[in-house]
């Protein structure tokens, strides 16, 4: 791949991030039960006369809903109750100082730093941040309107007090739901890679949901350890079960036209089926499809047998113990498929509640004083918000637009800590709201007259925002503008009259928050080598810890390393829409690239050692020396690229990987030892390949500004 093709490819790359359309993520169920959180209040308060109280509790609720994300039932109630506290708190305060917007703007700039800063703490911690800023930043542009501070941000609270018991009113009949979906989307996915036998880049999607499984049962908390105790287990089962497929789909091209295809049809059965009993709560009756599973299980061993070429006979025989292997894993997630969810009556063996070391969060107030430091990207972005936020606020009163807290409202909203969310955010803010602006009007000259009609209208109009926000902002933004029209239309603002200023507003902020990021950037650039070279740190940790014996340190370290690959993958996102040499990105795209390849050759090594062990191994000195030499190589990669230097790995990796080859030939061991030595020789050649191409892509990013990456070879 040309890197001179690099320039036009990032610009289409951040085209592509306004312009594109996503799958939908938020289920039907939550935009609807958000929906009536926002429009009942209203359409009651006009129906009993009481359209100021239905507004205000409206508010509440129309930004404690954006919180309403999946997760336990109890989590999401602790997370909704802190940001419906932060709401009526915000809205006293912006109530009550509104009016006198010099000590306003001290509390304001407070606020602000202190509420950015829990960008730190993750993007669910970040929304929920930037919705109390919101309410401070509206509530205090729409003070002395004849507001009791205290009762009307009571009625803020009070709305996200509606929005939470909306979200987990189900919650008594579908306790395990959450837990439920997250497990049915993994095993789906299973099934769906089963009956594809894809490449590696479909693996990345099903990396992504096992570890958001795996955080999501991990934070169910200790008190309801029983109950989750057979989620754990499956989502355990479901890994082992990936890494089967895993090692299955690397065979698929060795063994020719053998029974290997049906096999992985008929595990593509058994998993769609786990994937319906989990989610629908039923048993699984499995006994059909793992009949079929063990005909072509058996297919496979005959294929094996008459197999005439020794080399084809023992990858058959590999890809029989893989497959055998996959059996066991979907007899046993069968078996607790039908526990799952029980409450009180798991049988399961006392486990470790508590999450692996490698996702155990700090504490939040450790993790914030952490970041209070330039170096930080979270505390310049809180710095560059504080600072555009209190400009806004002092532009927007300085200039006497009626609503000038727009200005700051759409700062608060675009600015966000990266430069292609800024960009995309702040183009989708404009365009989004103009056209919302121009539709909403036209809907509120329709029905002005009819109060009723127009808070019916905001049932649809929010439904449609929240579903369509992860699908494209712009269309979203543009129905979350109408229903803003028609609250504040609600309250006795013509939409006519202020049209240009909520346009000219919107602009206003898009352009502040573009102005500051530019102005003060956090790039991505330079950033991505310490994050990749955690990545390569990682991957060498799980290689070495493959050769031990105690499965939670694998574990951990395989958890480890899934996330360092999903924190370096965001980077290279991140890094692909920024203004930087065009070099860049494809020397981080092909580093990532080349690194995936070691992950994907052990994990096909730990399946091996999953069902054979270590001891045959143990038995070779020099298989131990080979794969520490490895990991320092790894090691020595990842200062490298932290410290942009050329690496100085061993030139004679190739000849030591050949020579262990010849020391520890498969068909001199014993049949037994057979298949892990075999599995450890493919995946050994596989990763000296990949470290070169990594220590070529890096040495060249040292030597030239634009050099020619090497191709990454499946």
């Amino acid at each position: 791949m040309a890197v001179t093709a690099e320039a036009p490819r990032r610009r289409s790359a951040l085209l592509m991030a306004l312009v594109q359309w996503n799958r939908a993520t938020i289920p039907w169920p939550v935009a609807l039960r958000n929906a009536l959180a926002v429009a009942l209040p209203v359409i009651l308060g006009v129906l009993f006369g009481q359209t100021d109280v239905g507004l205000a509790v409206a508010g509440g609720a129309l930004n404690v809903v954006t919180s309403d994300a999946p997760g336990p039932h109890a989590l999401r109630l602790r997370r909704m109750l802190l940001i419906s506290l932060g709401t009526g708190l915000a809205a006293l305060a912006g109530f009550s100082l509104g009016t006198h917007w010099l000590p306003f703007l001290p509390v304001l700039a407070v606020s602000a730093f202190l509420l950015a800063m829990l960008v730190a703490l993750g993007p669910v911690a970040m929304q929920g941040g930037t919705a109390i800023l919101i309410v401070l930043v509206v509530t205090a542009g729409t003070a002395g309107h004849g507001f009791d501070p205290w009762a009307a941000s009571g009625l803020f609270f009070a709305g996200g007090l509606l929005a939470t018991l909306f979200s987990v009113a189900a919650w008594p009949l579908r306790i395990y739901q959450p837990e439920r979906d997250a497990l049915a989307s993994v095993y789906r996915m299973l099934s769906e890679i089963a009956r594809a036998m894809p490449e590696d880049t479909e693996f990345m999607p099903l990396a992504d949901s096992l570890g958001d499984a795996q955080l999501l049962l991990a934070r169910s908390g200790a008190a309801r350890i029983r109950g989750v105790e057979a989620f754990r287990i499956l989502l355990g089962l479901a890994e082992r079960v990936r890494l089967e497929l895993l090692a299955l789909s690397d065979l698929r091209g060795q063994v020719g036209d053998s029974a290997l295809p049906a096999v992985m049809r008929q595990a593509a059965v058994v998993l769609r089926g786990l994937g319906m009993a989990l989610r629908q709560g039923r048993p699984m009756e499995g006994g059909a499809a793992l009949k079929g599973f063990e005909a072509a299980l058996a297919g496979l061993r005959e294929a094996r047998h008459a197999a005439q070429d020794p080399l084809l006979r023992s990858r058959l025989h590999l890809a029989e113990a893989r497959a055998i292997g996959l059996a066991g894993a979907l007899r046993a997630a069968i078996r607790n498929s039908a526990e799952a969810g029980a409450r009180g009556d798991l049988r399961a063996t006392e486990r470790d509640a508590l999450q692996p070391a490698a996702l155990r969060p700090g504490a939040p107030l450790a993790t914030l004083r952490a970041n209070l430091s330039l170096s930080s990207a979270a505390f310049r972005h809180a710095l560059r918000l504080t600072v555009c936020v209190v400009a806004a606020e002092a532009l927007g009163r300085a200039i006497g637009l009626p609503q000038f807290y727009w200005i700051a409202m759409t700062v608060v909203i675009v600015l966000k800590p990266d430069f292609g969310g800024t960009v995309s955010f702040g183009l989708l803010r404009m365009f989004g709201t103009l056209a919302g602006l121009l539709v909403a009007t036209a809907v509120v000259y329709l029905v002005a007259d009819h109060p009723l009609a127009q808070a019916l209208l905001l049932a649809p109009l929010y439904f449609g925002f929240r579903y369509l926000v992860p699908v494209h902002y712009g269309l979203a933004v543009s129905l979350l503008t109408a229903v803003v029209v028609l609250l504040l239309g609600l309250a006795g603002q013509p939409a006519g009259h202020t049209l240009l200023d909520r346009g000219l507003a919107t602009v206003l902020g898009s352009l502040l928050a573009l102005a500051a990021y530019l102005l003060w950037p956090t790039w991505e650039r330079g950033r991505e080598r310490p994050v990749i070279g955690a990545m390569l740190d990682a991957y060498a940790a799980y290689l070495a810890a493959l050769l031990g014996t105690d499965a939670k340190v694998q574990a951990e370290a395989r958890t480890a390393a899934r996330a360092a690959r999903v924190n370096a993958q965001a980077s290279v996102e991140r890094l692909r829409v920024e203004p930087a040499d065009p070099g860049q990105p494809a020397r981080a795209e092909a580093i990532f690239a080349n690194a995936n390849r070691i992950l994907r050759a052990g994990m096909a090594l730990e399946s091996a050692l999953h069902d054979h062990g270590a001891a045959a191994l143990a038995k070779h000195a020099a298989i131990g020396a080979l794969v520490h030499t490895l990991t320092a190589a790894l090691g020595e990669l990842a200062a490298a690229l932290r410290e942009h230097r050329a690496s100085a790995i061993p030139s004679d990796l190739p000849a030591r990987h050949r020579a262990l080859a010849e020391l520890v030939d498969p068909a001199a061991q014993p049949e037994a030892d057979r298949p892990v030595i075999m599995a450890l020789l493919e995946a050994t050649d596989r990763m000296v390949d990949a470290i070169e191409a990594l220590a070529g892509v890096i040495d060249a990013s040292t030597a030239a500004p634009s050099p020619q990456v090497r191709p990454v070879v499946a």
